[in-house]
């Protein structure tokens, strides 16, 4: 099995181009995750300065692989 993790962003308005299942690299110091492969699950268009984003995080083999 693989971890996923699944995460909602509050994002400026330029990410209200992406659609669910666009893959995408996410970079977050509070999650330390740095160009993480996720894949959106949902993008909340409002007329507000902003988007919700939601994405999951894509398998990552070699990482998450035992050592």
């Amino acid at each position: 099995s693989a971890t996923r993790e699944s995460v909602t962003f509050d994002c400026p308005l330029p990410f209200m181009s992406l659609n669910p299942a666009d893959v995408v690299t996410v970079t977050d110091s509070d999650l330390g995750w740095i160009e993480r492969v996720a894949i959106v699950t949902s993008v909340l268009r409002t007329p507000g300065p902003s988007t919700e984003l939601s994405v999951v995080t894509a398998p990552n083999f070699v990482r998450d692989a035992p050592i």
